[in-house]
């Protein structure tokens, strides 16, 4: 198994290029004739859908690299062809789906673009929280607040690899061929990544470092990509002759 740790801040385009790695992969592997990345990065998926009177069209569709609300169908298809092969996972999923389901969260502020819109949790109710900010912020958390606050000022408070232990323990029991891992923001998240053989990419474009990010300029990359003044396109050219150079072919 190959690991690959994608690393950076908000807004690095560390999904992006976690879904261009699986539309590379799945073209090379004949399961789809074509892909790609729309603006937000989200992967689209060119070939054949057979409808429900037996006719074989051409169509697109965008496609959940994530296993996030996912139906049976798609669930039966991809634990069979595609997760043997390739498979995204990310440190946050376990928390998100919780906050979801106990503060009532939705889908698009957790997974989505949704992350910056107000959700009915006030600051006011978590300054009690080891490690939230003390400058006294008021009025209601953004979606991102909430997870940064929860993951880092909580549960990382109790054991601060929670989440890459219970990531690398699932990831070992899979045991995919590539195994990606696209929210790497932190030292001690990278450690057990590299410990286990895999290797690091820090990306450098993005936003101001959160809560969750204070020790990203901790993390020794196996190499960097620095995207800060590249396209898409460009990016992912990169990202692609960095996996070539380590003999990672997707």
């Amino acid at each position: 198994m190959k690991i690959i740790g994608i690393a950076g801040s908000a807004k690095a385009g560390k999904t992006t290029s976690a879904n261009y790695i699986v539309g590379t992969k799945m073209l090379s592997m004949g399961m789809i004739d074509g892909f790609h990345l729309d603006d937000e990065g989200n992967l689209h998926c060119q070939g054949d859908e057979i409808t429900e009177d037996g006719t074989i069209t051409k169509t697109t569709r965008q496609f959940s690299c994530k296993n996030n609300f996912r139906s049976p169908e798609f669930e039966l298809w991809a634990q069979q062809d595609l997760w043997p092969h390739i498979k995204i996972y990310s440190l946050a999923d376990p928390l998100k789906f919780w906050l979801i389901d106990t503060f009532g969260l939705t889908f698009e502020q957790c997974f989505g673009a949704d992350k910056y819109s107000k959700t009915d949790i006030d600051w006011e109710r978590v300054q009690f929280l080891p490690g939230v900010p003390t400058d006294k912020k008021k009025g209601k958390m953004t979606a991102r607040e909430v997870m940064e606050v929860f993951g880092s000022c909580f549960i990382r408070q109790i054991g601060e690899t929670t989440f890459i232990d219970a990531l690398m323990r699932k990831a070992m029991n899979e045991r995919p061929e590539i195994a990606i891992i696209d929210d790497v923001r932190a030292d001690f998240e990278a450690f057990p990544i590299q410990a286990a053989g895999g290797k690091i990419i820090r990306q450098t474009r993005g936003l101001s470092k959160g809560l969750s990010e204070q020790s990203l300029d901790n993390i020794e990359p196996d190499a960097i990509l620095d995207n800060i003044n590249m396209t898409m396109e460009e990016s992912n050219a990169e990202l692609i002759k960095i996996l070539k150079g380590w003999n990672y072919e997707v």
